[in-house]
């Protein structure tokens, strides 16, 4: 009996022996995995021998189910900075048509501008022209028939420049009735005097107001004058 129980008690403490070492290797295993994680943690974090950066995506690529979630990732990302560029592309050509758009305003406004201009001109024109044409039908001496064969004659251009020189003509044959009919009024010596002033400067007026007067008139006025003056004025009326 003895012999037995002192077995027994060898064979518990081997067994507990037996337990230390299966421990002490599972805290050493335990550890040896801690340490190798803390290792490779450090190695990525810090991109030591650029295993982040280089290595890290092949390796994930080739984990199936990994890979997959890492491709949808990427294609995520590429699709959305394509977005991204496709917007900016479209803002740039959005803001060229812009622009384009504000050119051809402007354009347009400097062209309505110029055709608001040319039809004021036109429409003062055309009045004019029917001013023209009824002082014309009022004359005593208007030719129907001749007028409308020389106006039809007339190109655009030319009809235009004959019209605006005989309104001229017309505005200048006025004044000189309004002067005329003054000196008419006027004793001789006096229109004698003031149209020998005037000969001074525009002695082609002068001129000009007396071949419109009386010749009768006209005689007494140049006798008032001075020979000198009479004869030069004399002169120029001569045909």
């Amino acid at each position: 009996m003895p012999d037995l129980t002192k077995d027994i008690e060898i064979q518990e403490v081997g067994e507990e022996q037996e337990g230390k070492k299966r421990k002490k290797g599972k805290w050493i295993f335990f550890l040896i995995i801690l340490i190798i994680t803390g290792l490779l943690f450090v190695m990525m974090y810090f991109d030591i021998a650029k295993i982040r950066s280089q290595h890290t995506s092949k390796l994930i690529s080739k984990i199936p189910i990994i890979k997959n979630l890492v491709m949808t990732s990427d294609e995520g990302k590429n699709r959305v900075e394509t977005e991204k560029k496709q917007l900016e592309e479209e803002i740039i050509r959005i803001q060229q048509e812009y622009k384009e758009l504000q050119d051809r305003n402007q354009e347009a406004e400097k062209e309505i501008k110029r055709l608001k201009e040319i039809e004021s001109l036109q429409i003062a024109f055309e009045k004019e022209k029917e001013e023209f044409a009824l002082l014309i039908l009022s004359q005593d001496t208007f030719d129907p028939v001749a007028y409308q064969t020389i106006y039809e004659k007339l190109n655009p251009g030319t009809a235009e420049i004959v019209y605006r020189g005989a309104i001229e003509k017309t505005e200048s044959t006025k004044k000189i009735k309004q002067y005329v009919a003054t000196f008419e009024e006027m004793d001789e010596s006096n229109a004698a005097v003031i149209l020998e002033e005037l000969g001074q400067t525009d002695i082609e007026l002068v001129v000009l107001i007396l071949q419109h007067i009386d010749v009768e008139q006209r005689a007494r006025v140049l006798g008032e004058m001075k020979p000198v003056t009479a004869a030069a004025i004399a002169k120029l009326m001569a045909p």
